[in-house]
Formats: structure tokens, sequence, C-alpha cells
């Protein structure tokens, strides 16, 4: 099976998951849908671009992001323990993920392709602090992944980035009225696709493991 195939095929995959148990997902749909528009709502009651409490909305919007994200991670983990709890997930991914951002807009910053090299060799590190942890540095742990199918990895990886841009595209909209709508109508499907790109996230590492 090639790369993209096998991409679509834990995709789709996932995807199944989610519609055949949605009620287990519940709870983190709704809350990804409330976070895409809490900043958006903070603006349609007299806040603006810029200000504290902007700010502290996108930064409390990034962290509990990344909670709903472990949880989902949590749930999907194979040697879990019946009782194993959310925090020892939570911290280390939370923790490489932050590494890893800054390492990839670092690489965008000195140039484009050191960038796009960081996103995808690097991406498995997250994964790896909050599933597999050893004591073999995490970085060098994911470009010995990354490197047994590199084109699966840019698929999960580019997906990813992409759908977070997306969430972004409104942004330009002047009509605070009209970009609240939008906004609001997107992150139904984003919320959706931002858990089954997290299941299929897991499940590529867990195949780029064996």
């Amino acid at each position: 099976m090639s790369s993209t195939a096998l991409f679509f095929h834990f995709v789709l995959d996932s995807f199944a998951e989610v519609k055949n148990n949605f009620s287990k997902y519940l709870s983190s749909f709704i809350a990804l849908v409330i976070l895409a528009n809490l900043e958006e709502l903070y603006k349609a009651l007299g806040g603006s671009d810029g200000d504290g409490g902007s700010i502290a909305i996108s930064s409390a919007t990034i962290i509990l992001t990344f909670i709903v994200s472990a949880k989902i991670i949590l749930m999907h983990k194979k040697d879990a323990a019946p009782n194993e709890k959310m925090i020892y997930v939570l911290v280390p991914f939370l923790l490489y993920s932050f590494y890893y951002s800054m390492f990839f807009f670092l690489g965008l910053l000195l140039f484009v392709i050191p960038g796009i090299w960081v996103l995808l060799f690097f991406s498995q590190a997250p994964l790896v602090a909050a599933l597999a942890p050893s004591s073999e540095n995490f970085f060098k742990r994911s470009v010995k992944l990354v490197k047994k199918n590199v084109k699966l990895v840019a698929w999960i990886s580019i997906s990813t980035v992409v759908l977070e841009f997306l969430s972004l595209a409104f942004s330009p909209i002047a009509d605070q009225k009209v970009r609240f709508i939008l906004t609001g109508i997107f992150s139904f499907p984003d919320a959706i696709l931002n858990i089954i790109l997290t299941i299929a996230g897991v499940k590529i590492f867990y195949y780029l493991n064996e």
C-alpha cells in the first residue's frame, strides 16, 4: 500500500471510529467548538484584537485545545493503565509540542527549508514523549520514526497545519458579524477534523513504531 493510500486508510478508519462512537467524543467536540468561537465572541461583546482580554483568551484556548488533544491521545494509548491520569500524557505532550513549535518557527525564520524539515522530522516528538517515553532523546527518536515513511508523515503533518491555518481564514474579514457567523459555522467541521486527525496521528505513530 502506498503512503498516500495508507494515510487515507488511517483517516477513514479514524472517521469511522468517531462516527460509530460519537458519544465518546461528544465532550471533546463541544469543547473544541466552544474554544474555536471564544475569541470572536469576546470581540462581539466589545473586545478588540490585541487587547489584554483577547491575548488571555487566545493563550487559554491554545492550552485548553492541547488538553482536549491529550484526552483523545490517552483514549488511544495502547498500554494505558485502567485508571491512568491524563496529566501523565498532557504534560510531556504539551511540553514537547511547545519545543516542536519553537523549532518549527525558528526554522521558518531562518529559511523555509529548515522549517519544513522540522515540521516533518520532529513531528513525532510530542507523541514519543506522551506515548512511548524512553532514555533516547525524543527528537532523535522522532527522526528515526519519520525516516521509516517520510511521505506518510508529510501527509499528516501538512494536513494538521493546513487545518490550523484554515481556522484563521476568516480573520481578514472586516465585518465582525460576518466573521463571527462564518467562524461559528466552520467550527463544527473543524472540531470533527481535529479529532479525526488526532486519532489518525496516534495510529500513524504506532504504525511507525511497529
